[in-house]
């Protein structure tokens, strides 16, 4: 369950801690927490497995991508909902899908066309160079090894080469632009008039046998679920944290013991010349590709410029602008025989002819920096967070073997449990079980052992993790059952609502004769007069216009073309206000106009968006229904 006690699961003491902790949960019956499924896959596409770590990476980034395009401003029910969860799922089953189907037709990522990639990404350049240090920052910051990184890269442009190959055949055709166009461009003149519900509204007494009725017809509009509030002890490593005080001498061995592993990556700065030649180019191309580094080796050795050399012969496209400078590099970034080569090198020296997976390269070295760890100043704020985090990971373990065993001998409070840890019993506001609370209960786990069984029947729960080493204990205050509001509480708001239906109604049957007047050739300006309404005239517009009631050109598009010399008429609910419209007349655009040609490339444009991802879709259904897929969804 907590992360803290595998990572610290060494020594008696630990294991002590462990032991302790496994006896009352496995009598409180929740010991399988910890006996994951022996079952490592989630998933299965035609025998490839989907584990269950790759979902959980995948969701992980996920959840990160949510909270940061809303900014944090995201209910924790959603991301934590089986239906996001499946739809995770579904991307990586795809993806899976996609990627062997690529396999399959001959798409492939070559190392030097990855490290292009790589190169381009402007977060890892330095005034438009690429900067291997910023590389390196990003995959500690990501927490990810090169060689997952760059897997993870070169499956995705092997599947946006697939991608791009299905997309790139899209074609719309000279008919559907003018289609599109005549949809698009079509003008039409329009008057209408509204007759709002609230112009009909009276205080006209509803007898209480309407009321009754209506009550006794619609009861499950009054249903209230069932509710609990809840008391609760939260308790975290971090708020330990901030309550510890640093010790000097303590910082100082923290320092001493970790000073080396602190030391910067010894780094050498080189340029190279690279002849390109793939790993399983025919001897022939090898030969030559060698025989023309060999030549600028003998060059570069004779006196003549490197940089110049690098900028007239090199195919590395990321540095040949540069001269074949590389910047700084530790070990670890590079290919490992052109590595050995650079950090054999003295500085200045130019090394022997080395061959890569990239090809041949003639290394320079230009620089170097010496592994030197940083000074105890420097990286004070870094030893008083880590002496803080050791020190509060140690205390909270003892804090959930305390609360874990006061909670489960003393189930029927929290009282005792909050007094052993020094924490404070706080009290929530009723919630439901389905989600959109606030505070602790805005956690899907706390609404869930919320209303649990064995917590409805009066015992505590067991400590549940809202957030790494962020722990809740709960227990039911006060618990409403379903039930159906009685009539005395809604009355007002039934009566208001008949009330408006009756309002509504009014404005509909007097919308319907005003139309049947209309037609009959009444004078459309005195009819408005007599139901104490307006006509508006919109004249011509087309269907983006913003002069206009949009709800209102909305309906007015459809309907029916009139006749010549006559008018079209519709009525209806518009936005909530009974509608009735006049179309006296329809201008059609004319698609071989030349004023259109700049409508024409945009409406092509969208054209081909659309039936792109129509097509793509439709691919990737065709994939999936064909290949053999296996879905263990009871483990989401």
């Amino acid at each position: 369950m907590f992360q803290v006690i595998r990572d610290r699961a060494q020594g008696w003491f630990a294991w002590a801690v462990v032991l302790l902790l496994i006896i009352p949960f496995a009598m409180w019956g929740i010991g399988e927490y910890f006996s994951g499924d022996t079952k490592t896959y989630i998933a299965k596409v035609n025998g490839t497995s989907i584990t269950q770590n790759d979902f959980q990476n995948a969701y992980a980034r996920q959840r990160e991508r949510l909270q940061e395009m809303l900014e944090g401003k995201i209910d924790p029910a959603l991301i934590d909902d089986k239906r996001f969860k499946q739809e995770v799922l579904n991307s990586l089953i795809e993806e899976e899908v996609l990627a062997q189907a690529a396999t399959d037709v001959g798409f492939r990522v070559s190392d030097i066309q990855l490290k292009m990639e790589i190169e381009q990404v402007e977060s890892f350049q330095v005034k438009g160079k690429f900067d291997p240090e910023l590389y390196n920052q990003f995959l500690r910051g990501q927490g990810v090894a090169a060689s997952t990184f760059e897997d993870r890269l070169r499956r995705s442009i092997l599947v946006n080469q697939l991608r791009n190959s299905v997309i790139g055949t899209t074609i719309v055709t000279p008919r559907e632009i003018d289609n599109a166009l005549l949809l698009s461009e079509q003008q039409r003149d329009i008057s209408y008039l509204k007759l709002p519900a609230t112009a009909f509204m009276n205080n006209a007494a509803i007898t209480d046998a309407v009321i009754q009725q209506y009550y006794e017809k619609n009861k499950s509009l009054f249903a209230l679920p069932e509710q609990v509030r809840i008391d609760y002890i939260q308790f975290s490593s971090d708020t330990i944290a901030r309550k510890i005080s640093v010790d000097e001498v303590a910082l100082r061995t923290l320092y001493a013991e970790q000073a080396a592993s602190m030391a910067r990556d010894e780094q050498r700065r080189a340029s190279h010349i690279l002849i390109q030649v793939d790993k399983a180019a025919d001897d022939v191309t090898v030969a030559a590709a060698r025989a023309k580094a060999d030549k600028l080796l003998a060059r570069a050795r004779a006196g003549e410029s490197f940089e110049q050399l690098a900028k007239q012969n090199s195919e590395d496209p990321g540095s040949v602008i540069s001269g074949g400078d590389l910047g700084f590099f530790g070990r670890g970034v590079m290919d490992k025989a052109f590595e050995q080569s650079a950090f054999s090198l003295a500085k200045g020296q130019v090394s022997d002819v080395v061959r890569s997976d990239f090809g041949f390269h003639i290394i320079k070295l230009v620089d170097m920096k010496v592994s030197l760890p940083p000074s105890f100043e420097e990286v004070r704020g870094k030893l008083e967070q880590d002496y803080r985090h050791r020190k509060a990971e140690e205390q909270f373990l003892e804090q959930v073997e305390q609360i874990t065993n006061a909670a489960y001998e003393h189930p029927d409070t929290l009282d005792t449990a909050a007094k052993i840890a020094g924490l404070s019993i706080q009290s929530s506001g009723f919630f439901t079980a389905s989600g959109g609370a606030e505070g602790v209960a805005a956690h899907a786990k706390v609404r869930e052992a919320a209303f649990s069984e064995d917590v409805l029947r009066g015992n505590n729960s067991e400590p549940i993790e809202v957030n790494p080493n962020n722990v809740i204990v709960l227990r039911v205050k006060e618990h409403k059952p379903a039930a159906t509001q009685p009539i005395n509480a809604v009355r007002e708001l039934i009566v208001s609502h008949l009330h408006t239906e009756a309002a509504r109604d009014k404005a509909q049957a007097t919308g319907e004769a005003l139309l049947a007047a209309l037609k009959k050739g009444v004078d459309a300006a005195g009819l408005a007069k007599q139901y104490h309404a307006e006509w508006k005239r919109s004249g011509y517009v087309k269907r983006d216009n913003q002069s206009a009631d949009a709800a209102v050109i909305s309906a007015a598009f459809k309907v029916v073309k009139p006749a010549a010399n006559a008018v079209s008429y519709w009525a209806g609910n518009v936005a909530g206000e009974y509608t009735v419209i006049m179309l006296h007349d329809v201008r059609e655009s004319v698609p071989t106009s030349a004023d259109n040609n700049t409508i024409r490339e945009n409406l092509k444009q969208a054209g081909l968006r659309t039936n792109a991802e129509s097509e793509f879709k439709a691919f990737v259904d065709e994939l999936k229904k064909s290949a053999h897929i296996e879905r263990k969804t009871e483990d989401l």
